[in-house]
Parts: C-alpha cells; structure tokens; sequence
C-alpha cells in the first residue's frame, strides 16, 4: 500500500512508552496526521515488525508544519514543544520548521 511508504522515520521509547514519528511529506494528501487511523497502526506494527505493545503507546508527530501532537483512537492532542519527553532531535527539526514559516 502506498501509505507504508510514507516518507517519515521514528524512533520508540519503550521505557516511556512512546513512539516518536518525523513527518518528511512534502504532499498533503501524504502525510501521517491525514493518514493515520487504528488500522493504519495495526499495518504499520507489521509491516516494521514491532511488538503489538506498540500499539497502547503514546504516538506522537512531529509534523511538516511544526506543530508536535499525539494521536489516539481518531483524535489528536497539540503538545506543548516544551514537554521533557519529546524526541530532541525531531524536536529541533520542528522548531525550525515552524521558525521558517
């Protein structure tokens, strides 16, 4: 399926039970904020062959328009960039997205 290949890469946390994304898109219609869902989820543990734990875990974006939130069961949460337990190195990435609109 043309979503598994979104252009993005994450990182997980399994001590704090997060899953960290980095968001590359360039199309709208391609990006992991329009396109994740449950099943989304559900494919993307297989296709990278994670543990299904995976799936309780706090998932959180970090999007093309720099604005980090987190994704659960169709809704989504703005976090504030400040929080201590943001990827640090996806967390400059938005920072100088949102500084270069």
């Amino acid at each position: 399926m043309q979503s598994e290949k979104l252009p993005m890469e994450y990182h997980i946390d399994y001590i704090n039970k997060k899953i960290h994304f980095m968001d590359w898109s360039q199309v709208i219609t391609e990006r992991l904020v329009n396109i994740i869902s449950p099943d989304y989820q559900k494919r993307f543990i297989e296709a990278e062959a994670l543990m299904q734990d995976v799936m309780d875990f706090d998932w959180i974006i970090y999007g093309v328009d720099g604005l980090i939130s987190t994704y659960r069961n169709y809704n989504f949460k703005i976090l504030n960039p400040k929080l201590p337990y943001l990827h640090k190195p996806y967390k400059i990435i938005c920072e100088s997205r949102k500084n270069h609109k």
